[in-house]
């Protein structure tokens, strides 16, 4: 699209380079905002900027042609000193040569092609070139040899297997190589053999051919620094002269207005933010944290370029962020210091090569990332350094595919149940039944009430109930905390806990997680819905007001939690992750597998596995007549639920509810200063002081 369109509610000027025209202009088109969202007063700054862009491309065109990739070969660039190696596509890049005329000079000797060798390909075998036959075309050729395939490795006297996951090797025959990619115009290739590292008459030849894009080669930087250095010395001055003047015009031009820093490299403007007093944030207090910042800041120019700060634009940004901070790893301090490079793109590639199922970096710290590069860019524009900032059009947008949001929505809920004590995990089990004695054998269970309690082990009202929901609700410990007394409803004849998240200061592990659990006899005969009433006429609104809504994402749970995992420490239970509350939660689902159909008075025991699935708050499985035609009722969950009767569990009292009154007003009293005998409710008392005082 070109003239103007819409973005983020603000107007923008495009126009497109013509392509005969992008190498001297160097960018395939112009584009900047109006930095107004009415369309009539856009229409008119538009025609200028589209005006003057025209003019451009018309004394471009008519000799006064721009050479920016002279320049590019003439300066270098800092990344080619690095040392290492570099692919031959950021090579090209970097010198504005094409891929083609590096396999020439590779052809010429002037620099040898290497490959870094993918875990796939990693295993095969080392072995004498000399040992290999002459060439035979139903094998694969190593120039005037055969590589056998691996089944006849062995035969082989001097072959013995190898793992090079990682490793960069030279490409035997590199020369020869480079002239078969340019007589044939090759786009990728398949390699059987590469020499072996550090012993020059021997070939790595892997079980599996290695399948790469000649552009994905890598070269030696030093070898390849000597060689752009030597072509451009022999530039004419005078040409280098007209091309750098060229682009100075250009950059008045095409960067109109854009601040004294419109030139500066980005590494450079990273270097003096990271330096500067009023840089970068103070909460990065230690000189290791604010190394730290810099170099992930300085990962933009590894992958877009070190581009003036006047040519990076909103779609620079973009492209950056959608097409390659997802490939970032997570963990990076974990990395293998061996697998570590100089830029992060060779890291990348030898950690995917060694361990490509290395996980990658989540979508809320590739928002970070991003953040950190709009406060530079913010930076400058608030000292004059810029005059607008390329970040501006980017407020509000994610770049993440709605999957990708689903998917860290879920991963999001897994951390905050990982944090409350309550994840799925494989390696727990139920409590057996003498665990599950010495739990209610404890006095507030015998006695219904913590009155004998004292100190650190004095009771509040949830350690009663909160083990009894777990085992005869199967509610996850978060569930159960965050109940409100409105949750707790009657639906027929038979009464219900409504799990939802319909306040602000509740959340779900998942979709499934949102629904009716029908309230079993035993809770009902300890006195739950008595308390819930007389709660109400105490003017409270949750069923646990003793507990606090922490600011972290357990809620109400970070309280309980801690409460329980102390109370099964007390009894002896080992404290490894294997017996939890979360384990309440298995006593109950598999008391209710051994439920027979036969008790709900049908034989198809599918419909019973749908009612526990509703209970339980699980995802039903991939029949397909379960999950899509199949809808159980209610009637039938309580009937699955009331069949449930544990053995052998000890005498329990019905609850105190004058002891749990008592509790309750003495926990809000221990509260402090503007929390002092209040019931805490996290975002929902917040929304309700901020509509009170309006």
């Amino acid at each position: 699209m070109q003239g103007v369109f819409l973005r983020g509610g603000v107007f923008q000027a495009r126009l497109v380079v013509p392509p005969r025209l992008r190498a001297q202009v160097g960018r395939r088109e112009f584009l900047q905002s109006t930095r107004t969202s009415d369309r009539r007063t856009a229409r008119v700054v538009a025609a200028g900027l589209l005006a003057r862009w025209h003019r451009l491309l018309f004394e471009i065109e008519g000799g006064q042609v721009l050479d920016s990739e002279l320049l590019r070969l003439v300066d270098g660039s800092p990344e080619l000193a690095l040392g290492g190696y570099v692919a031959a596509h950021r090579a090209a890049e970097l010198t504005g040569l094409p891929v083609g005329a590096l396999m020439q000079a590779a052809a010429a000797g002037r620099f040898k092609l290497h490959c870094r060798v993918p875990s796939a390909s990693a295993a095969g075998y080392v072995v004498l070139r000399d040992d290999l036959q002459l060439h035979d075309l139903e094998h694969g050729a190593l120039s005037a040899r055969v590589v056998p395939l691996p089944s006849q490795m062995a035969a082989i006297p001097s072959a013995s297997a190898v793992n090079f996951a990682g490793q960069v090797l030279a490409l035997d025959d590199s020369a020869g190589f480079a002239a078969e990619v340019v007589a044939d115009k090759l786009e990728s290739v398949s390699l059987v053999a590469l020499s072996a590292p550090g012993r020059p008459a021997y070939v790595f030849a892997p079980d599996t051919p290695i399948e790469v894009a000649v552009a994905d080669l890598v070269i030696d930087t030093g070898a390849f620094e000597l060689w752009r250095a030597t072509l451009a010395a022999n530039v004419p001055a005078a040409r280098v002269a007209a091309a750098r003047a060229a682009q100075q015009k250009l950059d008045r031009v095409a960067m109109p207005n854009a601040g004294k820093w419109a030139s500066k490299p980005f590494s450079e403007a990273v270097a003096e933010y990271c330096a500067s007093a009023n840089g970068l944030p103070k909460t990065l207090n230690s000189a290791q944290e604010r190394r730290s910042r810099k170099v992930a800041l300085l990962h933009f120019g590894a992958f877009m370029g070190d581009l003036p700060l006047g040519r990076i634009e909103g779609d620079t940004l973009r492209a950056f962020r959608d097409q390659h901070l997802p490939t970032f790893p997570a963990r990076s301090n974990h990395i293998p210091t061996e697998l570590r490079r100089e830029r992060m793109p060779e890291t990348i590639a030898a950690l995917k090569a060694a361990h490509p199922d290395w996980p990658l970096m989540s979508p809320g710290m590739r928002a970070e990332r991003m953040q950190w590069l709009y406060r530079l860019f913010d930076w400058c524009k608030e000292r004059g350094y810029l005059a607008l900032s390329p970040a501006t059009g980017l407020i509000g947008e994610t770049g993440i595919t709605k999957e990708a949001a689903k998917r860290a929505r879920r991963d999001k809920a897994a951390a905050r149940a990982a944090e409350a004590g309550e994840e799925d995990e494989a390696d727990r089990r139920p409590f057996n039944s003498d665990e599950l004695t010495s739990i209610f054998s404890q006095t507030i269970f015998s006695e219904g009430e913590g009155r004998a309690a004292k100190g650190n082990s004095k009771n509040d009202p949830f350690e009663y109930w909160l083990p009894l929901l777990g085992l005869f609700s199967g509610l996850r410990i978060k569930e159960a905390s965050q109940l409100y007394l409105s949750d707790i409803k009657k639906v027929g004849d038979s009464w219900f806990l409504d799990i939802n998240e319909n306040t602000e200061d509740k959340s779900l592990k998942n979709e499934q997680s949102n629904r009716l659990v029908p309230i079993h006899p035993f809770i009902l005969k300890q006195g739950l819905i008595e308390y819930s009433e007389r709660l109400q006429r105490e003017g409270y609104k949750r069923l646990f007001p003793e507990l606090s809504c922490a600011s972290s994402d357990a809620r109400y749970a970070k309280g309980s939690g801690r409460k329980m995992s102390l109370m099964l420490e007390r009894l002896g239970m080992p404290r490894d992750g294997t017996l939890v509350y979360h384990c309440l939660r298995h006593n109950l689902n598999n008391e209710l597998a051994r439920v027979p159909s036969s008790a709900l008075g049908f034989a198809d025991d599918t419909l019973a596995r749908l009612a526990r699935y509703r209970i339980m708050g699980h995802q039903p499985d991939e029949d397909v007549n379960l999950r899509h035609y199949l809808k159980g009722k209610e009637s039938e969950m309580v009937k699955l639920m009331n069949e449930v009767n544990y053995e052998g569990l000890p005498e329990i009292a019905a609850f105190d509810i004058d002891w749990g009154i008592a509790s309750i007003a003495k926990a809000l009293n221990r509260k402090g200063a503007a929390r002092k005998g209040k019931e805490d409710l996290g975002e929902e008392r917040a929304r309700f002081n901020a509509a009170r005082a309006d």
